[in-house]
Order: structure tokens, then C-alpha cells, then sequence
């Protein structure tokens, strides 16, 4: 198939477009940056430059990154326009594909908020903060897509904390704990939600394949993990323990509002993914760090 990708240089996007290309699919991007696609993408792509023809589907991963800075009025607006005006856009410009066959977009468990305890499914209110606005609308955008394409499978992705040791969050906590400074952030009770990059690329690579997949989906593994048993998890594979806590006050102090991506609570289950029995390689977190430690 002919596949339109965004956000092809991303951490997801180039493990999804190298899957894609090993099995036999031809690769469409669009960047901002088309000399880094060409200089970074390991695969073979072509460019497309306003004209979406013959696309058999689209696989839609762009967005400005949400832990690159403090959340400053401009960057909000940045991170919120790069995702609901950004899908907007992608939309209104595949207006006259007829041969769309799907439509696969990005969102994330920031849609929930930060709950405590409670177990979040697929039919869970959404909360109230910023993040959440921003995916809430991100996904009124996404599933605009059936307006102009009542036929098309539409699969909206919420994505957890993704795994990787190419980079994102993982590498960022991983180095501290690997010397014995890892922390406990914030009371360490707040639920993490996660999956490995090799899981959630194999999703995207069978929903683009498969019709099985529609609607909302958590793109989770089975097991939340709270901070604090992550965290000792994390600086157990090394041989270390944790001894540091960093209270919320001083996260919130040094990070702004951006700590919520560390202090909110989000127990989510991929209770879709379970009917779909869809096979996890890596489904509990020991099995995910045993892999990913370098």
C-alpha cells in the first residue's frame, strides 16, 4: 500500500516506517524539516508536497513535543496548534482521496487526567487540564476524517509512556538510575502507564493492516506501575536502590506545569486491545527493562 506518514522522524515514526517498509508498503512523508528526513530516516521514502494522490492510508504521528521545555502561553499554543490545527490541515487535505482506506492518528492518555486510583478504559471521562483539552480536541479533529470518508477505518491511538533506548522519556530516567541516582518523584503512588516500542510499532503496523482494530484504543500494556515500584524496578536491574524522593512542591517549582507529566496518576487498561487478544512481546515491565537496558 501507499502510506502517508507523519512525524516520520519522531522517536515512533521511524521505528513505524521501517516496519512498514519491511513489509513491502511505500512510504509517503511529511516534514518540516525534509533535509533531516533524508539525513535520519532509515528507510526509504518519498516526499509529498500538497498533492495527497493515490494514498491507501494514513498513518498520522505529528506533534510538537510536549517535554522539550516549560509550558510557557507560546509553547502551549505550539503544542496544542501542532496537534488539533496539524490534523485539521492533514484532513482538509485528503478531502478528494478516494482511495483512503484508513486513517490511524496519535493521541494520548493525557486525555484522562490525572484520576488516582480509578481503572481507565476506552468509555472513561476525560479530565480537565491542559493535556487533556489538547487531546480531547485533538481527537474531534481526528474523527473528522469520517465526514469526508464515511467508509474508512478510523483508529484513534491513546498513547502510554513509550519504552525505547533509541529515546524519550525512558532515556532520560534510565541514565541517573544506571549510577544510583535514580528518584522516586513526587509521593511515588501516582500510576504509570507504559509500552515498548517494539509493541506499540507492531500495533500500529497490524491496525494499518488489519480492520479488526477501530475506534479508540489504549495503546498501553497490561501492567500500570505505580512510580515508586517502577522506580525501584528501574534501579534494581542495575544492582542500586532508591534513596532519593523529590517532592512534588519542588518538581512542580523547577518544571512548572509540565511536572504533571511526572506527578499525574494514569491506571489505564487496554481493555480494547485484550478483546482484540492482540500478543504483547513485552508485556510486564520486567520484561520490557530487561530488554531495553544498555
Amino acid at each position: 500500500m501507499r502510506i502517508l506518514l507523519t512525524g516520520a522522524t519522531g522517536l515512533v515514526g521511524k521505528q513505524v516506517g521501517q516496519a512498514l517498509v519491511g513489509r513491502g508498503h511505500q512510504i509517503f512523508i511529511v516534514s518540516r524539516n525534509i533535509n533531516k528526513a533524508k539525513a535520519t530516516l532509515p528507510f526509504p521514502f518519498q516526499v509529498f508536497e500538497g498533492d495527497f494522490s493515490q494514498v491507501d492510508g494514513v498513518i498520522h504521528l505529528a506533534g510538537e513535543n510536549i517535554a522539550s521545555g516549560r509550558w510557557s502561553k507560546k509553547r502551549k499554543k505550539q503544542i496544542y496548534d501542532s496537534r488539533v490545527l496539524g490534523t485539521r490541515n492533514l484532513i482538509s487535505g485528503l478531502a478528494n482521496e478516494p482511495a483512503l482506506k484508513f486513517f490511524i492518528s496519535a493521541s494520548a492518555i493525557g486525555y484522562y487526567g490525572s484520576r488516582g486510583n480509578e481503572t481507565l478504559t476506552e468509555t472513561s471521562v476525560p479530565g480537565s487540564d491542559f493535556l487533556s483539552q489538547v487531546c480531547q480536541d485533538w481527537e474531534k479533529s481526528a474523527v473528522q476524517i469520517k465526514e469526508n470518508f464515511p467508509n474508512v477505518g478510523s483508529v484513534i491511538l491513546r498513547l502510554g509512556m513509550v519504552l525505547s533506548s533509541e529515546g524519550g522519556a525512558f532515556v532520560k530516567m534510565n541514565k541517573p538510575f544506571k549510577f544510583g541516582l535514580g528518584a522516586i518523584l513526587g509521593s511515588g503512588k501516582q500510576w504509570m502507564s507504559w509500552i515498548h516500542i517494539h509493541d506499540l510499532t507492531e500495533l500500529i503496523v497490524q491496525a494499518a493492516d488489519n480492520k479488526k482494530f477501530e475506534g479508540i484504543i489504549n495503546a498501553v500494556a497490561p501492567e500500570p506501575i505505580t512510580n515508586k515500584r517502577f522506580s525501584e524496578k528501574l534501579a534494581a536491574l542495575y544492582g542500586k536502590k532508591v534513596r532519593i524522593m523529590v517532592p512534588g512542591f519542588a518538581l512542580r517549582l523547577g518544571l512548572g506545569e509540565m511536572a504533571e507529566l511526572v506527578l499525574a496518576s494514569q491506571k489505564v487498561d487496554c481493555s480494547v486491545l485484550k478483546k482484540q487478544v492482540f500478543n504483547f512481546t513485552f508485556s510486564t515491565l520486567d520484561l520490557a527493562l530487561k530488554d531495553l537496558k544498555n
